[in-house]
């Protein structure tokens, strides 16, 4: 994906991060369309075994640093 594709992706998912964080139901979910948007053109998408893994494939969690 071209930079400038990336950055109408990240300015609002920044914007709405803050209110995501403080449980904002709406403002997480339009994160969650932002991220999703960045799947397909980058060739992300999950395994289809049914959970979107494959199994014995490590996880990972992103959890927010308090501030």
């Amino acid at each position: 994906m071209r930079p400038r594709a990336w950055a109408r992706l990240d300015a609002p998912q920044l914007t709405l991060l803050d209110a995501a964080m403080a449980g904002d139901v709406e403002a997480a979910a339009a994160i969650l369309k932002s991220v999703q948007a960045r799947v397909p053109p980058n060739g992300l998408e999950p395994a289809r075994d049914g959970f979107g893994v494959k199994s014995g494939t490590p996880r990972t969690v992103v959890m927010h640093s308090p501030r």
